[in-house]
């Protein structure tokens, strides 16, 4: 974890009910979107790139891809 992180994760916790605050799950919540939308743009370019893959290997990384943008979907309705 970077410092920046670290400092942010700090301001965003309660330190006397020693409970996150509300806008701690929001941080979290837009950090893992992050993290998703990192690996749907490798996934997308690794499949594009299919013939370095073979068949087991590009429909294990299209299924991630499939599981991946629904749970994106998901979190965006809520």
């Amino acid at each position: 974890m970077n410092k920046e992180s670290e400092i942010v994760e700090r301001e965003l916790w309660d330190h006397y009910s020693e409970l996150p605050n509300p806008s701690w799950y929001e941080y979290k919540n837009k950090e893992m979107e992050t993290k998703d939308e990192k690996r749907i743009k490798y996934l997308e370019a690794e499949i594009a790139a299919g013939d370095r893959h073979d068949g087991y290997t590009l429909a294990g990384l299209n299924e991630e891809l499939k599981l991946l943008l629904a749970k994106v979907k998901q979190n965006k309705k809520s």
